[in-house]
């Protein structure tokens, strides 16, 4: 009727928007679909991006340290090399130089053996010529002696038995002589051959001393022992080098540079052995035992020395 009044929950023509106004104020962030509204998701973009240049900055400085630390291995690397190069070089330098002076100090030893020895023989042969002269003189005295005694004794009791008697005198007289002379003479070579022997020990006696001290003044020896070892090994997969414990740390430096000139080799092993002296090696191989020690060394070379030094009979 015309007194009627609209129905609940619907508002007059005055309020029509009232309820939609006042139910969208606490979600004005929101857009019409329900989602983020575009200040929003500019922010959430815009801290994106700034995490993404945060973390590409980060990613820079340590691909950068890694660079400068690349850079450095290669100048460390570098300097290890040039310092391997000079000791290599240093250490063949001074390998040169007392191979020089020991080869100096062998050549003086024999040239002073043979100084020795000629002046043994010139004296011997002037002792020689000497004891000749004098057994001539002998002979001429006890043959001047025979015919004057002969002479006499023909005279006394008839000139046969008395020149019988003088050539028996003379005869023993020169029998007493020539001995004589055989001992001045075998006396003689005795002392030379004591002299000259003698000298040979002195320079074999030198030449181990060298042997045996090199490596206390020169430790580095021992690469150049076991370098001309190395070369007497055959291809084989594995190899033991025995050394002296003040060898091993300059050893064990040097074990790579070993395993790249032996192709053929899988297992190298370093092992100290006190039965070695400083400077000595053996190296171990599955067909034998290449002995490079000091004492075989010095055997070694007393056996040359005495082949040099000696003379045929």
């Amino acid at each position: 009727g015309p007194g009627a009044h609209p129905p609940a929950g619907h508002a007059g023509p005055g309020h029509a928007h009232a309820a939609p106004h006042g139910a969208g104020a606490p979600g004005a962030a929101s857009g019409p679909d329900g989602g983020l509204s575009a200040a929003a998701t500019a922010a959430r973009e815009s801290g994106a991006m700034s995490a993404v240049k945060r973390k590409a900055l980060e990613l820079a400085a340590l691909e950068q340290r890694l660079r400068e630390w690349e850079q450095t291995l290669v100048e460390r690397e570098s300097a290890v090399t040039r310092e391997e190069e000079k000791f290599h070089h240093d250490m063949m330098a001074r390998r040169q130089t007392v191979e020089e002076e020991t080869k100096k100090q062998l050549e003086m030893a024999r040239k002073s053996a043979e100084t020795i020895m000629s002046t043994a023989r010139t004296e011997a042969e002037a002792i020689r010529k000497g004891v000749t002269l004098e057994l001539e003189t002998v002979k001429q005295k006890a043959y001047k002696e025979g015919f004057s005694l002969g002479e006499e004794k023909g005279i006394a009791a008839g000139e046969k038995a008395g020149l019988e008697e003088s050539r028996l005198d003379w005869q023993a007289l020169m029998q007493e002589t020539e001995l004589l002379v055989t001992e001045l003479q075998t006396s003689r070579m005795g002392l030379l051959k004591a002299a000259e022997e003698e000298m040979v020990r002195l320079v074999i006696a030198f030449a181990k001393r060298i042997l045996k001290t090199e490596p206390l003044v020169r430790p580095e020896i021992i690469l150049h022992n076991i370098d001309a070892a190395l070369n007497k090994v055959s291809e084989v997969d594995k190899i033991v080098i025995r050394i002296n414990l003040k060898d091993k740390t300059m050893t064990e430096a040097h074990k790579q540079e070993f395993m790249r000139r032996l192709a053929t080799v899988a297992e190298l092993r370093i092992v100290e052995d006190s039965s070695l002296a400083p400077g000595g090696v053996k190296v171990e191989t599955g067909v034998g035992t290449i002995d490079a020690s000091i004492e075989t060394q010095a055997q070694e070379l007393e056996a040359q020395i005495l082949k040099h030094f000696k003379r045929p009979e």
